[in-house]
């Protein structure tokens, strides 16, 4: 007996016909009828007469259903307490890509921050594999990353669409095309970063040959060896605007290869959490505004 057959069990008493009732919950009616059977079964007394204008109840039925109603009055209460109760908010950990976390994400935390002034967040910055890999293992409830992310057990929803960039420094290394990235040097993340792979195979696709392949741990040292005139990168042009000065050029990258998506991807189970659905909510507003 469990919580779902006595609603299914209340819902059938009101309705007095089967099929209504597999209808409005989306079942087959076999399904209906088994968690009835069971029900009945584990009581030791038929609930209902079965006749061909549907249900009524037996004499033991209408016992039985006082004290359901009575129980799922308790139930739904205890419910609406857990779900309104003045406990404190879980602490959040959330993930982002570097790029993501100085473009879109300080707006988000100042409406987290408005809307829970009280919640612990924690704010993990990394490339998307390991971000991924955070998720999956549970040590992050949500994280922001380039996709589209294919595994079966996250969701991911699209935030934004961001366009690629060739960064340079102009008084070192003027670009004008993909074409001048042959036989420079070439500043990456870590394997696993999406800029990188999409660099990368962007001048194999060319045929050009880098001089040399420069990678970093984090993207504010790679854009400081870019405006020191070290090297090339490819990074998010909304994230370099927000850097660049007369040591930071952008230059455009072929259409096919200049746009990617930024996802928020997480565990089902990280929707148990109420701190979770709040910043799910406040991601939900941003898309809409």
């Amino acid at each position: 007996m469990n919580i779902q057959t006595l609603q299914l069990f209340r819902a059938l008493a009101h309705e007095q016909n089967i099929s209504r009732v597999a209808s409005k919950w989306n079942y087959v009616q076999s399904n209906v009828t088994g968690h009835l059977q069971r029900l009945e079964h584990e009581l030791g007394v038929p609930l209902f007469h079965r006749h061909s204008r549907g249900l009524t109840l037996t004499p033991q039925g209408t016992y039985v259903l006082a004290s359901v109603e009575d129980m799922l009055a308790s139930w739904e209460h205890l419910q609406d307490t857990v779900s309104h109760s003045s406990l404190p908010y879980e602490p959040l950990v959330l993930g982002s890509i570097n790029s993501m976390a100085a473009t879109h994400l300080p707006a988000l935390m100042s409406s987290l921050h408005q809307a829970l002034p009280s919640i612990d967040v924690t704010l993990r910055y990394g490339i998307t594999e390991e971000l991924v890999q955070q998720v999956l293992q549970h040590e992050c409830q949500g994280a922001f990353v380039t996709g589209p992310v294919r595994h079966p057990v996250l969701h991911q929803h699209v935030f934004s669409t961001e366009t690629l960039t060739l960064v340079s420094n102009p008084l070192v290394l003027p670009l004008e095309s993909l074409q001048d990235v042959h036989q420079q040097t070439i500043l990456v993340l870590e394997p696993g970063c999406m800029f990188r792979e999409r660099l990368l195979q962007m001048i194999h696709q060319e045929g050009l040959i880098p001089k040399q392949v420069i990678t970093f741990s984090n993207l504010e040292s790679l854009l400081g060896h870019v405006r020191a005139g070290m090297g090339i990168a490819l990074l998010s042009e909304r994230y370099v605007r927000s850097f660049q000065d007369d040591y930071i050029a952008c230059t455009p990258v072929p259409p096919t290869q200049a746009r990617v998506d930024i996802s928020f991807v997480y565990s089902p189970a990280s929707e148990q959490h109420r701190s979770f659905q709040a910043f799910q909510d406040i991601i939900y507003e941003s898309l809409r505004s």
